[in-house]
Formats: structure tokens, sequence, C-alpha cells
């Protein structure tokens, strides 16, 4: 009973519902549209959907690219990076706070630095139309309450995008003149792209992932339509369209 409750309701909420409501759609293109393009679009629409709402798409999308990377030879003592993942700005414009991702990154290379020594840098700037703070200034907060020295704390306050992390993260290694090897930590599903960054800058990375955002184990739940597939999916898609990009903008 508990399973058929799942699925039902599965296709009653979203995303699984806009499948259910174009479905007589398909039914009727198919059978009154004498175009075999419309055919054909709609047939490739619902399969589109069918990949993107479900865990055949986190197979395709996600499972790959989380699978890239492992946690391993976590034993030197380099310095720890920490890549943003965004914040959450208030709504008078002058406080933020850390959004879950950005946190579980952040989390994971403090437990880094703990084990094995810093300093800890955390890049990530202003958001895009945003005017401040920036998020390498919260992150830095949350470190100084965690009990970090103020001097291992390296905050990198203009990176926006992962390209400019590799940027502005390589030119404080160069002003350091130490070590070109780093703890590279951020989200699983983020760590194939950045890696590439990293190394197109020259820096050696040791990657250290922070969070999966999807099972990697499916049940049979997993390929019917659900919300947490679509939003993994779509992350996944931002990757690889992020890589496509930074391939031929030459970046990695």
């Amino acid at each position: 009973m508990l399973a058929l409750e799942k699925v039902i309701a599965s296709f009653l909420s979203l995303p699984g519902l806009f499948i259910l409501l174009y479905i007589p759609v398909v039914i009727y293109l198919l059978r009154k549209a004498r175009s075999v393009l419309i055919k054909v679009l709609t047939v490739l629409l619902l399969m589109l959907m069918l990949i993107t709402f479900t865990g055949w798409g986190t197979r395709v999308l996600v499972i790959p690219l989380e699978r890239r990377y492992q946690e391993t030879g976590i034993t030197e003592n380099l310095p720890v990076v920490v890549m943003g993942g965004g914040i959450h700005y208030s709504l008078n414009g002058r406080q933020a706070t850390l959004n879950s991702v950005s946190l579980q990154r952040l989390v994971k290379g403090y437990q880094l630095y703990r084990k094995n020594g810093g300093p800890l840098l955390y890049t990530g700037g202003v958001a895009i139309g945003q005017i401040g703070p920036s998020e390498a200034e919260i992150a830095a907060n949350w470190l100084k309450e965690m009990g970090v020295p103020a001097q291992e704390i390296v905050a990198e306050e203009q990176a926006r995008t992962s390209f400019e992390n590799g940027l502005y993260v390589k030119a404080w290694l160069s002003e350091r003149g130490a070590c070109n090897k780093i703890y590279l930590v951020t989200s699983a599903l983020h760590l194939p792209r950045t890696v590439l960054v990293f190394q197109k800058q020259g820096i050696a990375v040791v990657p250290v992932p922070s969070g999966y955002i999807s099972d990697h184990r499916l049940s049979w739940l997993s390929y019917l339509p659900n919300r947490g597939s679509l939003n993994a999916n779509l992350a996944a898609l931002h990757e690889w369209l992020g890589i496509i990009w930074y391939t031929l903008r030459d970046r990695i």
C-alpha cells in the first residue's frame, strides 16, 4: 500500500504532474498531427522529461561527475582551499549567511584544517547584483567563531566564478612563494570542472569532495518523477555545460 501511495504521489506532485498532464497531449499529437517533425519533437520532449525528472538522468548526468574523485591522500600539511558555493542575503542587503552548499564545503575544509593544519583559504566574492558582504568575509567570520586563528585564515573576496577562483588562488600562491600544491575542497559534483581549472593554472591539487547531491545506489523509487532527481540533474547539467564552455574558452 505504501509503495502504491509513493507512485501516486510522484505523479500528482511536481515534477511528475507535468508528465501526467503531458501524456494526453502526446497521444493526441501522435494520432492527429500530420507533421512528422511535430511527432518527433513531441516524443523527444517526453523523453527529456523522463530523463530530467527521474533517476535515469541521475545515472547519466550526476553519478559520472560525483564518482570522478574520491577522498584519498589526506596526509600532507598543505594549504586548504575551499570553493565558495553562494550565500543568502538578508532583506536589508547588509547581512548574509552561507547557504547549505557553502557551509558543507566550509565544514569539510575546517575538518581538514584541524587534521593537517593550514592555512585555510576560502574563495568567494560578492554575488553579481549585490553590494556585499562577500562570501569569503562571511566564511572567515564563521572560522573565527570556530576558533581558527585569524593569521591562519585567508579570505579571497574577488572571485565570482570557478575560473576566477583559480586565477586568484594562483596569485595568492605566487605571492606566498611556497608550495604550489593544495587541498581543493568543493562539492563532489563540482570537483571535475574545478580540478581542471586549477590544473590549467599550474596548481597541483588533492581533490577533496565535501558532499554528494544524490544517492549512487538508486532504488526503484528513484526512477519515478521526483524533485530530488530534478534538482540534482539540473545541477549536473550546469556542470556539464560549464565544462563545455570552459573548454571552448580555453579555461581548462
